[in-house]
């Protein structure tokens, strides 16, 4: 068995998404947010974390939207993939809040060195807020990026006035299942699906990892940072042509 067979890339396709999506509304899942899933039977906390592409994330928002879904996207302010402060992410994302879905922190606490909670309490809600203000929206919940013993230590249900989803309550409580790294780390989602969850499910996806054709999780990733270099060389060679500069190569300049 080879790696495309024993790690499912097959699965990972926008054209097969939408199809788990529709399994999970036959299944009657009641898709909430993480302010309105408590006291709802047989609930699922479909989340995104916003991780390699921004115009992946808002396919698959769209998608969502079509079928009537609200899933909840968590975005990173310190991504080395995309940045917020972009008027291409800034306009997707702005599309994804627009669409009707729940937004929320993805917070990376790897970019701080943070010694204690009333430390990790200050830097969420510095991003809280910074967040809030690009966007114009309330977050509520914040979900921890690249995760280690250590950050799930920080376990309680509640910091900096955000639900923490990766609480001991979550961990304990909810059924989970994800695509971390590009692969299904404990159970394929459309088998995870079919069971019976009557505490819930929450399914955590990353935009990178779905793709229009069939390849390996790291080539998904490489293709995002490709599509990215691409769409800035593209971009660069626009404003110099609106600005009427000259555009200088080795053997030819561009007017």
């Amino acid at each position: 068995m080879d790696n495309r067979e024993y790690y499912k890339f097959d699965d990972f396709i926008l054209t097969k998404y939408i199809n788990i999506l529709r399994l999970t509304q036959l299944k009657n899942y009641k898709f909430c947010n993480y302010l309105n899933f408590k006291d709802t039977d047989n609930f699922i906390l479909w989340r995104h974390d916003i991780e390699f592409s921004p115009g992946i994330a808002l396919k698959m928002a769209e998608i969502e939207a079509e079928l009537g879904i609200q899933a909840n996207y968590f975005i990173n302010i310190h991504s080395e993939f995309y940045s917020v402060f972009e008027k291409d992410t800034f306009e997707e994302i702005k599309k994804i809040i627009e669409l009707g879905h729940f937004v929320g922190l993805h917070f990376d606490a790897h970019f701080y060195d943070l010694k204690n909670e009333n430390e990790l309490c200050q830097k969420l809600s510095f991003e809280k807020r910074l967040l809030e203000k690009i966007f114009n929206i309330s977050v509520t919940a914040f979900a921890f990026h690249n995760t280690t013993p250590k950050i799930l230590k920080w376990n309680n249900y509640n910091y900096a006035e955000m639900i923490n989803v990766y609480s001991r309550f979550f961990r304990e409580e909810v059924d989970y299942c994800t695509d971390s790294t590009g692969i299904w780390r404990y159970e394929r989602l459309e088998d995870n699906l079919k069971e019976n969850h009557p505490n819930g499910l929450q399914v955590l996806t990353h935009d990178g990892m779905w793709q229009d054709d069939v390849m390996s999780p790291r080539k998904r990733v490489f293709k995002c940072i490709d599509d990215r270099a691409d769409k800035l060389k593209e971009n660069y060679d626009y404003l110099l042509k609106k600005h009427h500069q000259k555009n200088v190569d080795e053997d030819i300049t561009y007017e």
